[in-house]
Parts: C-alpha cells; structure tokens; sequence
C-alpha cells in the first residue's frame, strides 16, 4: 500500500476505532512511513474564541 499511495501521489481514507468511536482517518505517505491523521468531527471542533485569553481592560 506504501509504494502504490506514493506512486500515486494519493491519499487514502480509513475508517477505524479510537477510544470507543468510529473515527474517519487520512493515510498519506511521508518518507519511508505512512502517516495516519484523525479526522475530527463536528461537535469535537471549538469555537477558538473560547480559547483566547481574556483582553485587558
């Protein structure tokens, strides 16, 4: 699967199981390995105002 995604310059997308859930997941190739990124879900994204540190006065 390495050499075909490479070879292709492709991507591929995976279902899996993380922590209890059925998650989506991207698998691309980097260098030698194959490197997995969790997609995240709608109610798993916050709003980053709530993040920022409150503005002085």
């Amino acid at each position: 699967m390495q050499r075909a995604l490479a070879r292709s310059s492709r991507v591929a997308v995976a279902k899996l199981a993380w922590h209890g859930r059925e998650r989506l997941a991207l698998l691309r190739v980097r260098g030698d390995v194959i490197v997995l990124h969790a997609m995240l879900l709608p109610d798993e994204v916050r709003d980053p105002s709530t993040l920022a540190p409150a503005r002085p006065r």
